[in-house]
């Protein structure tokens, strides 16, 4: 029935996003039509999770996503 459009857990988000940053073309890790950046999106909407749940997703994208 739902796409997907309800509330999820910080830890439902966390593995949608390592998942999302398998998929991430490496050449624009943090492209915001790339799926690691959705993942992040969704959870800055998403008001069920913390400030600091958030910051840590956030984190993760950008440590995950940092030029090597």
């Amino acid at each position: 029935a739902g796409g997907g459009a309800g509330l999820m857990t910080y830890e439902e988000y966390r593995a949608q996003l390592d998942k999302a940053l398998e998929e991430v073309d490496w050449m624009h890790p943090r492209d915001r039509n790339g799926p690691a950046y959705r993942v992040i999106a969704r959870a800055a909407a998403d008001r069920s999770l913390t400030t600091d749940e958030w910051g840590k997703l956030h984190e993760e994208f950008y440590r995950r996503t940092a030029a090597r």
